[in-house]
């Protein structure tokens, strides 16, 4: 499942459909409330470079989930 919208969101969409994975991957778009959905991932990705405090990766920890994320930005720091 991908959260969020935005231009690089389109991207990727239409390479997923290219590559034959829409029935993998799940696009609900924006969530106001994302640590609903995450509660049942059993890996959580973290895919901003720039999030000063990524408040999604203290959620997924809160979660004792597996975090993967870049090595920049805040999320690395949250970890």
């Amino acid at each position: 499942m991908w959260l969020g919208s935005g231009e690089l969101d389109k991207e990727l969409i239409e390479m997923i459909k290219l590559y034959g994975f829409t029935s993998r991957i799940l696009f609900p778009g924006y969530c106001e409330t994302p640590f609903v959905l995450t509660r049942r991932a059993a890996i959580v990705f973290i895919s901003s470079r720039s999030d000063s405090f990524s408040q999604a990766t203290a959620e997924a920890m809160c979660q004792a989930k597996t975090v993967i994320c870049y090595e920049s930005g805040g999320p690395p720091e949250v970890l």
